[in-house]
């Protein structure tokens, strides 16, 4: 899976800290948007927001912060 930019996982992992799904899921609209390769990283973040994952989007982003 391809990974954003390291700018665009500190905008994840300030997203995730306010636990806030609606943005989250708008969030993985513009990683999307941003290049075709995001495709996979986009779904993944949608299905956890969509399940109310927000510890499990917190440890992700955590984990790919440069």
């Amino acid at each position: 899976m391809a990974l954003p930019p390291a700018a665009e996982m500190q905008e994840l992992h300030r997203l995730a800290l306010t636990g806030n799904m609606r943005d989250i899921l708008q969030y993985a609209e513009h990683i999307a948007g941003i290049d075709p390769s995001y495709q996979a990283f986009a779904t993944y973040l949608r299905q956890l927001a969509n399940g109310y994952q927000s510890k499990a989007i917190l440890a992700f982003a955590e984990a790919h912060l440069p």
